[in-house]
C-alpha cells in the first residue's frame, strides 16, 4: 500500500489499487505500508498499536519486521522483472537498487528482532 493510493476527499479516506493487499496475514499489509511509506520505528508501532488496539509484544514486532521484508522483497522482484520487459520510461534499475538495499537494511534489523 502506498501513501497514494490513500485519497481524503474531506469526508472521508478512499483506498484505491489494492491489487497486492489481503492475501493473508494482516501484517503483509501492514508491513508493505510501513516499508513502502518509509515508517519509521515509532511510527511502525503507532500502526500496529492503532490497528491491534493493543500493546506491541516482541512477537508481534518481530513478524512485522518479517512481513516488511517480504514486502520490499516482492517489490524489488517486480522491478526486476519490469527492468526486462516493461516499455514504460522508468528507471527500473535505480528502483530495483534502492529496494534491495532497502531490503537488506530491513533484513539486517529483523535478524536483529
Amino acid at each position: 500500500m502506498l501513501a497514494a493510493n490513500i485519497l481524503d476527499d474531506g469526508a472521508r479516506l478512499w483506498l484505491i489499487d489494492w491489487d497486492y493487499a489481503g492475501f493473508n496475514t494482516p501484517l503483509f499489509d501492514l508491513g508493505g505500508l510501513a516499508s513502502n511509506n518509509d515508517l519509521n520505528t515509532a511510527q511502525g508501532t503507532t500502526l500496529l498499536e492503532t490497528y491491534f488496539e493493543a500493546p506491541v509484544t516482541d512477537d508481534l514486532l518481530h513478524r512485522f519486521h518479517a512481513m516488511k521484508c517480504a514486502s520490499l522483497l516482492r517489490e524489488t522482484m517486480w522491478s526486476m522483472v519490469s527492468e526486462m520487459t516493461s516499455t514504460i520510461d522508468f528507471d527500473y534499475g535505480a528502483y530495483t537498487v534502492d529496494n534491495l538495499t532497502r531490503f537488506r537494511a530491513a533484513y539486517s534489523t529483523f535478524q536483529q528482532s
